[in-house]
């Protein structure tokens, strides 16, 4: 009988032990978000912020448009994390620095380098 209770007692503090998903963030990014500011290294990147455009539905559903191949797949927000699941099932994770009604900042590793994009959402 012990040993039942320590199975149920630990499977109990895993389970308590999952994120949430936010649904406050996830109700504020539901939008089109344009990308206006893009660093890497703390330093402006070559890549044109104005070229990323994304969109998050209500459902949970993103497309992420970078000016020449759109991706598309599924969105969670959990704490301040924005994780992204692509329809092949690549999975991609970025850092909410800021999010609010007209602004959202992400922070993201690409091969290694810090980078931050910064987008305003579209009326």
């Amino acid at each position: 009988m012990k040993f039942y209770s320590i199975i149920v007692l630990i499977a109990l503090s895993f389970s308590a032990c999952q994120e949430e998903v936010s649904k406050d963030k996830m109700a504020i990014l539901t939008g089109d978000w344009r990308g206006i500011v893009w660093t890497v290294n703390d330093a402006p990147s070559s890549k044109t912020a104005r070229s990323v455009i994304l969109r998050f539905s209500p459902d949970g559903q993103y497309l992420g448009d970078l000016g020449s191949d759109p991706e598309r797949g599924h969105f969670t927000v959990i704490e301040n994390k924005l994780k992204f699941t692509k329809t092949d099932e690549t999975k991609f994770i970025t850092v909410i620095e800021r999010l609010d009604r007209d602004t959202l900042v992400l922070n993201l590793s690409h091969r290694g380098n810090p980078e931050q994009i910064t987008f305003i959402r579209r009326y």
